[in-house]
């Protein structure tokens, strides 16, 4: 049945963080052309599947606990200008 033990799991994590960081964040990236955003996209992607490949997938999942943070307080301090 459904198994986290999966690298399929790993990457469909991936995709629905990403995505719902282009719908809630995207509005900071107009002008980027979507051959960046998908180059992003590979580059997160492939970041992870190595991490979980050779670290394990509780390392894995703790980058991707502490990616969101980080892109939030950066492009949250571009919400509201001091």
């Amino acid at each position: 049945m459904w198994s986290t033990e999966s690298i399929w799991f790993e990457i469909s994590v991936v995709t629905v963080l990403i995505h719902l960081s282009h719908i809630f964040l995207g509005h900071f990236e107009e002008r980027s052309s979507p051959w960046r955003k998908l180059f992003k996209y590979l580059v997160s992607l492939i970041i992870i599947i190595l991490n979980s490949t050779r670290c394990g997938p509780v390392n894995a999942f703790c980058i991707l606990q502490v990616s969101p943070t980080m892109i939030i307080a950066t492009k949250g301090d571009m919400a509201y200008p001091s």
